[in-house]
């Protein structure tokens, strides 16, 4: 395979990469990457990326820590949703939910809005099951970023917490 910006030939590698979509503690495995030896420039790859994000979505909803406001817009967008769609359908305002997702000075979501997108987000996709009782348990404690393992298996990806 060439390299788009100078036309070398590409290696490639099988890598582990650590903050996958801005969430810090997102460890994939096995993400193919090409490298170009004579400009630098890096493309990654990452095998059925809708089951990987499937399976990353549902480890947020499953954590008993609080959603950090990065994680928040993961699930918003992976559920498709503006923030103007999230708002109406949780009954709250738009600036609400841009302030949950700020970065500097977030606005806590608060247990009940947290425990509907988390259910939203489950609801989503096809999941055999889902300990309703670790609910009582979500958002109790300060946020904090999710920690996870994630490795390609040929039947899809499985997550290690």
């Amino acid at each position: 395979m060439k390299c788009l910006q100078c036309g070398g030939k590409m290696t490639v590698r099988h890598e582990t990469r650590r903050a996958y979509a801005g969430l810090e503690g997102v460890i994939i495995e096995g993400v193919q990457v090409r490298h170009c030896p004579e400009c630098g420039e890096e493309e990654l790859s990452y095998s059925n990326v809708e089951q990987l994000h499937a399976q990353l979505a549902l480890q947020l909803a499953r954590k008993e820590a609080a959603l950090t406001p990065r994680e928040i817009r993961f699930l918003r967008t992976w559920l498709g949703l503006s923030s103007t769609d999230l708002a109406k359908r949780m009954g709250v305002a738009k600036e609400t939910v841009s302030r949950w997702e700020r970065l500097d000075k977030p606005l806590s979501m608060g247990a009940t809005a947290e425990r509907l997108l988390r259910l939203m987000a489950v609801h989503e996709q096809p999941v055999e099951e889902y300990p309703l009782e670790q609910l009582e348990h979500v958002a109790t404690s300060k946020p904090a970023p999710l920690r996870v393992r994630l490795k390609p298996r040929k039947q899809g990806w499985t997550a290690e917490v």
